[in-house]
């Protein structure tokens, strides 16, 4: 299997937090974008020369890498990453999930993007629903541990939550 052949990516639209007071800018999907790692290479190779690489890592023979392009440089910076190998039995195993170290895209990405709700679409819609499972880390090595303003290990635990219910509504579904 080639995983990237089976990658859907959704809308960013639907995944958008409306703030609460109307003056509030929030991101469009013009701003969004999602960068596929694994094609040719290791994801971290592909990675290392890119545009700000130090501030994310990669871990994973693939990943996906969303970037956000700021308003004041209208460059894509990344925001934040989920790595992933495939198992011995064919199925998705994410290694990592991490947002980004790089204050000046982290807080308005987070805030204003549903990060793990997005993720699990991208799972359910390119794997779960052709039956290929999907498992996530339970301790992944790469998670910034002195990011907890940004909540790093809470959305983790949430993805990996999410993952796993979701993973059990299509555990008995045959393979496409």
């Amino acid at each position: 299997m080639q995983p990237l052949d089976e990658l859907v990516i959704p809308e960013f639209k639907n995944y958008v937090v409306k703030p609460n007071h109307p003056a509030c800018a929030i991101i469009d999907g013009t701003r969004l974008m999602v960068e596929i790692l694994g094609g040719l290479e290791s994801a971290s190779s592909e990675f290392a020369g890119s545009y700000r690489s130090s501030k994310l890592i990669i871990d994973g023979k693939y990943a996906l890498v969303f970037r956000y392009k700021r308003e004041t440089d209208e460059k894509y910076h990344p925001a934040c990453s989920v790595g992933f190998n495939l198992t011995e039995e064919g199925g998705v195993h994410i290694r990592h999930f991490q947002g980004s170290k790089d204050k000046r895209v982290a807080f308005r990405f987070s805030s204003s993007f549903e990060t793990p709700e997005y993720l699990l679409k991208v799972l359910e819609e390119s794997f779960m629903k052709k039956g290929i499972p999907v498992t996530v880390e339970r301790f992944p090595d790469g998670l910034e541990g002195a990011a907890d303003v940004h909540r790093a290990n809470m959305k983790y635990e949430r993805l990996r939550s999410l993952v796993e219910g979701l993973s059990r509504k299509y555990a008995s579904k045959p393979r496409v």
